[in-house]
């Protein structure tokens, strides 16, 4: 009814018990993962949350051309994580014809360091699908959007909302799902018409969000590329008695 400060702080409320670590990621068991149909059935009959991750027409910064531009300009989010991102990093970077920069968005909005539901940018992001009102940002963070020809955001977290809210409508965007990201408000944010292709680390992890986010099946090219495991360095003498190798992984969890 045009209150979206009320709303939106309403919405921030409902995210955050119903996407919950607790109700998902630190237990044996999920309703979300066990049934998203059912989970997502409630959330979705607000119109309030459904205004979340509806398109929001051409309201972006104006379209720059790439016209005489030799190879690619690939503009890189590591997210809250950002040591995930550095095999990308590396690996792009050594191919002829590409050029990368980094644009660490958690230096400039301390949020962003983790998948917390963040009330500002919901407020944002509701405003923006309502009333087709983007905020503005700075100079410096439009150059780097405005000079990529492909955004990759790694993790599907704050960062990838602000940065679907606000890339020009020239660059290609790729977003990277980790498992943490599935269970979490991120992926219910964004206007997927914007984004052109997903990666997930797993099948499982596709499989979920899709049905928890139809909108993202509908609109971008999905695909499966698991994360790269380097093991060498785990491959140590043991003792000639020991029969077998014990490993602890996860200390943190």
């Amino acid at each position: 009814a045009g209150q979206l400060q009320i709303a939106s702080d309403l919405l921030v409320g409902a995210l955050r018990v119903a996407f919950h670590r607790e109700l998902h990621a630190d237990g044996l068991s999920s309703p979300l993962v066990d049934n998203p149909e059912e989970f997502m059935k409630v959330l979705r009959e607000s119109a309030a949350f459904r205004a979340l991750g509806s398109p929001t027409g051409d309201i972006r910064t104006p379209m720059v051309t790439t016209q005489g531009r030799s190879g690619r300009r690939v503009l890189i989010i590591p997210g809250a994580y950002a040591h995930f991102s550095q095999n990308l990093i590396s690996g792009l970077g050594a191919r002829r014809n590409v050029d990368v920069r980094v644009l660490d968005l958690k230096e400039s909005y301390a949020p962003f360091r983790n998948v917390t539901t963040y009330p500002p940018l919901v407020h944002d992001r509701l405003t923006q699908a309502v009333d087709n009102a983007t905020p503005p940002t700075t100079n410096d963070e439009r150059e780097h959007l405005s000079w990529a020809d492909t955004i990759v955001v790694d993790w599907c977290d704050n960062n990838a909302v602000w940065i679907v809210m606000h890339a020009p409508d020239s660059a290609r965007i790729v977003v990277r799902i980790h498992s943490i990201d599935a269970l979490s408000s991120s992926p219910h944010l964004i206007d997927w018409s914007k984004v052109s292709d997903v990666i997930f680390v797993g099948d499982h992890i596709r499989s979920l969000v899709t049905r928890a986010v139809p909108d993202l099946a509908r609109e971008t090219m999905t695909h499966v590329v698991p994360n790269l495991l380097r093991l060498n360095h785990l491959g140590l003498p043991k003792n000639a008695r020991a029969d077998r190798t014990l490993a602890l992984v996860g200390w943190a969890q």
